[in-house]
């Protein structure tokens, strides 16, 4: 019995070990992030957007995000926004149609964002580049522009960088901060250490060929972007993050659409690391620390989160079980410290308010709220999860 106890503790502390270590030297790398963009001033034809934006019975949002969306500062015929149409009303639609927008209707027995993106593509096949958006995405007027520039200068697939346009609650606050986090940590430390960055499922671009040949056999029904990163990067390509091009993207204001949401995630997170674990081992031996690090070192790693309650509850068990235990407290207390701190430097300072505080009063409960979604995970599998939005 202790000797099971020990080897729980030697693993369980190797992987604490492994996500501070992973987390301080990424958050110390993106102030490597290369600030040499700028927006392309003489606009080159040769790239024309096909700006998709699929919407899942997203009435509420769509015709905003259309309207504030088509306001981009791009050369009108260099791009055109496609909203894919999947159970809207037949009055949204048609105030759609009364818009610059190509309404795409799609009709699926069971629809996934993967599905609506590849029948999109397959109809509309006159671009050089593809941008994913969610129905709630707003993109900042020079969006467009810097992707340009960066499609210019070499790039085939890029990630934006996702902002929050909502922080009116706690729980919408916490979603944007962890938002910043996933920003600075695995996508602006990523391109400061020279590995493709992860994609978030929307604010991103590819060319059109690249997106066309990987996604037209996605099976996915959460999570694409997860499989669809790792197909990327095993083809050695590389996913570039462009910190300056901005979506402003809706944050989960309500406790259970927060829960609904992590629990696609979550899912999602460890479908695709069971399915590519091997692969991603395999190519470190073939040195390709690229795929690796994606298949392997993100995939690895559970929500922060668990890794912050996991860390609470084994300072806990070790002052209790003192007698029986290897590792004693101070050690899970200096861990604790470190990777909170490492968290606090990748935050925004636009989030260091009164806010904050309130919102970190509402940690406990998504403490117990994320424990209890390792119990409802079943659900994600078989079907798509709906995220519903707002119209802000």
């Amino acid at each position: 019995m202790i000797d099971a106890l020990h080897t729980i503790e030697i693993i369980v502390l190797l992987y604490i070990i492994f996500i501070v270590v992973y987390n301080l030297i990424f958050v110390i790398a993106s102030l490597n992030y290369p600030n040499k963009l700028k927006k392309t001033q003489n606009f080159s034809t040769s790239i024309k957007f096909a700006v998709l934006v699929p919407a899942y019975k997203e009435d509420t949002v769509i015709l905003n995000s259309v309207k504030q969306n088509l306001l981009v500062d791009y050369p009108n015929e260099c791009f055109d926004l496609i909203v894919i149409a999947d159970q809207l009303k037949s009055s949204t639609l048609k105030e759609l149609n009364g818009t610059d927008a190509i309404t795409h209707e799609v009709k699926f027995e069971k629809s996934t964002k993967a599905k609506a993106i590849s029948s999109a593509l397959e109809k509309y096949t006159n671009y050089t580049h593809v941008v994913i958006l969610d129905a709630d995405n707003i993109m900042s007027k020079d969006f467009l522009s810097y992707l340009a520039f960066s499609f210019e200068n070499g790039s085939v697939a890029i990630q934006g960088r996702r902002k929050a346009k909502n922080v009116n609650t706690p729980y919408s606050v916490l979603d944007g901060i962890s938002e910043e986090i996933s920003n600075t940590i695995f996508r602006q430390g990523a391109e400061g250490i020279g590995v493709s960055s992860p994609i978030a499922g929307s604010g991103m671009a590819f060319s059109y060929e690249l997106i066309y040949q990987k996604i037209k056999d996605s099976n996915a029904i959460g999570g694409f972007d997860k499989e669809f990163q790792i197909e990327i990067v095993k083809d050695n390509a590389h996913i570039n993050y462009v910190k300056e091009a901005y979506v402003y993207d809706e944050k989960t204001e309500d406790l259970k659409v927060f829960e609904n949401q992590r629990k696609r995630w979550i899912s999602s997170h460890f479908i695709f690391l069971k399915r590519y674990f091997t692969l991603g081992i395999k190519s470190l031996f073939k040195g390709k620390f690229d795929l690796f690090h994606m298949a392997v070192l993100i995939q690895a790693q559970l929500p922060r989160m668990f890794n912050l309650g996991m860390l609470m509850l084994l300072i806990v068990f070790s002052f209790v079980l003192s007698d029986f235990v290897l590792i004693p407290s101070i050690f899970w207390m200096v861990f604790l410290m470190l990777y909170m701190v490492t968290l606090l430097l990748a935050v925004p300072k636009a989030y260091f308010n009164k806010n904050l505080i309130y919102a970190i009063l509402r940690i406990p409960k998504l403490l117990f709220t994320m424990l209890g979604i390792l119990f409802k995970m079943k659900e994600s599998k078989r079907t798509f999860i709906h995220t519903p939005h707002k119209n802000i």
